[in-house]
């Protein structure tokens, strides 16, 4: 599951002096809610295995209110050394 926050600053012409912060961490009181990221095929893992994941998110061109997301994974075990699967990448729309 995913969440994020977001600080409301103002604008240049209208700063404002108290930024508003809101969240979708659960338990959230905004309209805007969590997302699921599932992997597939599933990545199997180990107790100890770490899961390195870089992500991008931006916005869809056709309706700024929608999203895209992609996320690079690495997924290695410590103990061994080796890499378990080679890097991947997938990609989400978010609509």
């Amino acid at each position: 599951m995913s969440w994020f926050e977001t600080a409301f600053n103002g604008s240049t012409s209208s700063p404002t002096s108290t930024p508003v912060v809101l969240t979708t961490e659960p338990p959230s009181d905004t309209h805007w809610g969590q997302q699921v990221l599932l992997l597939h095929p599933p990545q199997m893992a180990l107790y100890g295995d770490l899961l390195h994941g870089d992500f991008t998110l931006g916005r869809q061109k056709e309706n700024h209110r929608l999203l895209w997301i992609r996320m690079t994974l690495r997924h290695t075990r410590p103990m061994t050394g080796e890499e378990v699967y080679p890097e991947r990448t997938i990609n989400y729309r978010v609509d």
